[in-house]
């Protein structure tokens, strides 16, 4: 984590926090997406739950796909760095827009990525939900 510097919390879960941090050295500076993960008090069965996501991660490699840079573990806890996507979620586009329905074309582009990283391996582990959909900013309009 040293490598990394904190700017904002991003999202909350019952064992995990995610961070939106910025490498320290990198000359782009790109903004990622830290997922911490508290392991103390975890099953041995979520821990490996935990291990096998990073491993489906690391071979997961789809534009509509957050992509995977590292992980590592420390102390009790183990860390996953990730694409930021900058456009957020897709319940907080909906919330922006204050009751404006999208067209159905742009409805249609959103359905048609998720299905198409579902099946792209049948992953989804907690099913599909608005909170758990990420855009680029590129997608608001």
């Amino acid at each position: 984590m040293d490598d990394y510097k904190k700017i904002s919390e991003v999202g909350r879960g019952a064992h995990s926090v995610c961070w939106l941090c910025k490498r320290k050295n990198d000359i782009f500076r790109r903004k990622v997406v830290i997922k911490t993960m508290d392991l103390e008090g975890l099953t041995q069965e979520k821990q490996n739950a935990i291990i096998n996501e990073v491993t489906l991660l690391k071979r997961l490699h789809h534009p509509h796909i957050i992509g995977y840079y590292e992980s590592f573990k420390i102390e009790k806890s183990f860390s996953i760095v990730m694409e930021y996507a900058e456009g957020g979620t897709v319940d907080k586009m909906i919330a922006e827009r204050g009751g404006i329905k999208f067209l159905e074309s742009i409805v249609l582009n959103y359905f048609t990525q998720v299905v198409f990283a579902n099946k792209l391996g049948n992953y989804l582990k907690n099913g599909i939900k608005e909170c758990r959909c990420i855009y680029p900013k590129s997608f608001r309009k």
